[in-house]
């Protein structure tokens, strides 16, 4: 059979490539941030350790978050093409089968 939703297809691997690269460099960047901001907080006397623990915890959660949300999106993309094509294979063998359900037993 002809494969359908092209398009929709090429969406969905793009949102999954996408969720993949929200949540490493989100990772990466909350624990960058995280490290970093606490290092520019020790010169002026303000302690960073509470400070980069935040912003590594919150940035990881929010990256995971987001991964979820986009992976998400492109999974029901995928399910959706798949609904589609399950629905018109099972009209094509109804059309096709002739008899579909057995005659009912006489009593």
């Amino acid at each position: 059979m002809k494969r359908k939703y092209v398009a929709l297809r090429a969406i969905a691997v793009i949102l999954t490539v996408l969720a993949w690269i929200v949540l490493i460099l989100g990772v990466l960047g909350s624990i960058l941030t995280g490290v970093l901001g606490a290092d520019v907080l020790t010169t002026v006397d303000i302690p960073g350790g509470t400070f980069a623990a935040i912003t590594i915890i919150v940035g990881i959660i929010v990256s995971v978050v987001y991964f979820l949300i986009l992976l998400g999106a492109a999974q029901l993309i995928y399910l959706l093409v798949d609904v589609e094509r399950n629905t018109r294979e099972t009209a094509y063998r109804l059309r096709t089968s002739g008899r579909v359900f057995p005659e009912p037993l006489e009593e």
